[in-house]
């Protein structure tokens, strides 16, 4: 778990400077948070540090989901309202199922589910980076740069 959770923590800050050069807006910010919250929480595993744990895993829960609300803004500027929709529903399902992963007898199928969902929103929205969709607002090519 501590690896997968350190290989989260660096990946998700470097998608959001991707994410930064590629849709103007403040979402970054939030994969930023997502991602050293991550590396909080490897460092402070239960059992051991529980308080910290559940400190870091709440910041990292509330900045994952957050991350497609706050890019949907930016999406919708662009006309791609499908697509800030779509953020929406992400964002939203994110929160519902972390918030119900803390009161859930078998809290870990909502909180995969939680996670789950608002990941493959950051492999949906890396796929799009990379691929340069018009919906960025800035053109990632070799003759734009």
């Amino acid at each position: 778990m501590t690896a997968g959770f350190v290989s989260f923590g660096i990946g998700v800050p470097l998608f959001a400077q991707a994410l930064r050069t590629a849709l103007p807006g403040r979402a970054w910010i939030a994969a930023t948070i997502t991602g050293i919250a991550t590396l909080g929480v490897a460092s402070a595993p239960l059992g051991r540090y529980d308080t910290a744990h559940n400190v870091f895993a709440t910041i990292g829960y509330v900045s994952l989901a957050a991350t497609p609300l706050i890019a949907a803004k930016a999406l919708r500027l662009f006309g791609a309202t499908r697509l800030a929709n779509a953020s929406i529903g992400c964002g939203l399902a994110s929160a519902i199922l972390l918030a119900a992963s803390t009161i859930d007898a078998g809290h870990g199928l909502t909180q995969r589910l939680g996670l789950g969902v608002t990941d493959l929103w950051i492999v949906t929205a890396a796929c799009s980076i990379i691929q340069a969709k018009p919906w960025l607002g800035r053109s990632t090519t070799r003759e734009n740069q």
